[in-house]
């Protein structure tokens, strides 16, 4: 039976919830969104996850514990820290190995239909 893995992502501002939860659509991936107080409620298989994506836009001690719950699931799973000061924190070793990116600029630019069809290839049409 093939496995459909998602990408958990969690966030306590609703409105970047829902607008992530719109790219991972337009994209076609799988996912689940959370606030952080229900994050760990929503987990039924642990190892369904492909990645956990995390807004760094919470206090500290709240970022600190979900990602310590994190590192702590059964399986592996990458952690990827989303928030203009990601790149200003720091964790344990523990923690460390979990984050393999660091998304710092969270600018929204829209884009043109003109913009869109000059990247088209002859396997888009």
């Amino acid at each position: 039976m093939r496995r459909d893995y998602k990408v958990l992502i969690i966030a306590s501002d609703g409105k970047l919830r829902n607008k992530l939860s719109v790219i991972m659509d337009f994209l076609g991936e799988p996912s689940q969104i959370a606030g952080y107080d229900d994050w760990s409620s929503s987990i039924n298989e642990p190892d369904d996850y492909l990645c956990v994506i995390l807004s760094t836009q919470t206090d500290s001690d709240t970022l600190l514990s979900t990602l310590n719950a994190i590192t702590k699931l059964p399986t592996f799973v990458p952690l990827v820290l989303m928030g203009p000061d990601s790149d200003a924190l720091n964790f344990d070793e523990a923690v460390a190995q979990h984050i393999t990116a660091r998304l710092t600029d969270l600018t929204y630019a829209p884009v043109s239909y003109t913009h869109l069809r000059a990247h088209e290839t002859p396997e888009h049409l």
